[in-house]
């Protein structure tokens, strides 16, 4: 698989295809990953410079070079290059009504609200954090907002209260309570990237629009599998804050007499929620 090294206008200038090995990630919320091993020598030190861009052919990701490390391997010296995709841009943005005070005159949190669908959200965090400046700077990376992609329906419009704060962590919150996908997506040779939100397509075996597909052992598609038990993120008990009342809620199936090292409690911070809508926090979003 060949490696194509990108100029800073997503245009191959190069391309490298002598390394050891390459595990490129892509993955549903990034930013994504890369690792690349090879031999080291002064071609290898010259390409892999940290903030050079990489692309592999068939994908619309791009890669960042963060890291390189020299280690030794028998009697070989091995470069070691490590990085992430081109959405770690913004973790270094930020998105805000404006900048300005965070409360007001009455010590009121200043918040950016606005209705729209979760894909738009998403589409004018970007916007936003690609716009946010002073006077005498500029934030924008120029990629392009796209349409939603995917056969998914949008969940309707909803209303949004955003703190300032980084674009990316926004963006994947958003993304993991409403099931959207979104990258930042090279095209082509033209210099341009596409922000872009998708759903995805529902190829179970409940739905009769596009072909199911069904992974199985006995259907010959899996092999070499293997099992992975762990408890390491196991949680049984959630303790929910909120700013006047705060509620001990309990998994399912799982015993309130719980105690000692079996009782594992999970922190949920729900001060975000509006005074008015406090009531709430023993019900439906005690689960959330």
């Amino acid at each position: 698989m060949d490696l194509y090294i990108l100029d800073v206008n997503m245009r191959r200038v190069d391309v490298f295809d002598t390394y050891k090995s390459l595990i490129w990630t892509e993955s549903l919320l990034p930013p994504c990953e890369f690792e690349l091993e090879t031999v080291h020598n002064q071609q290898a030190q010259a390409i892999f410079q940290k903030g050079r861009f990489l692309w592999i052919q068939g994908s619309d990701r791009v890669m960042v070079v963060e890291t390189t490390t020299v280690v030794h391997d028998d009697d070989e010296r091995i470069l070691r290059v490590l990085g992430r995709s081109v959405e770690k841009w913004l973790d270094d943005r930020v998105a805000a009504q404006s900048l300005g005070p965070t409360v007001d005159a009455a010590g009121n949190d200043v918040l950016w609200k606005f209705t729209a669908t979760p894909a738009q959200a998403m589409r004018d965090i970007v916007r936003k954090g690609l716009t946010l400046k002073t006077s005498d700077s500029n934030s924008y990376i120029a990629p392009i907002i796209d349409s939603t992609t995917g056969s998914i329906p949008e969940t309707a419009a909803t209303e949004f209260q955003i703190r300032p704060g980084p674009v990316l962590p926004m963006l994947s919150e958003i993304g993991e309570v409403y099931r959207l996908g979104w990258k930042l997506a090279r095209t082509g040779d033209i210099g341009q990237m596409n922000f872009q939100v998708f759903t995805g397509d529902d190829r179970t075996t409940t739905q009769t629009i596009n072909s199911p597909v069904v992974f199985g052992e006995e259907l010959g598609n899996l092999t070499n599998i293997g099992t992975l038990e762990s408890i390491k993120e196991y949680k049984n008990v959630a303790y929910v804050f909120s700013k006047k009342v705060s509620i001990e809620v309990f998994a399912d199936g799982v015993d309130p007499s719980i105690y000692g090292a079996e009782k594992r409690v999970l922190f949920v911070d729900a001060t975000d929620i509006p005074d008015k809508d406090e009531c709430m926090i023993t019900g439906t979003p005690a689960n959330r």
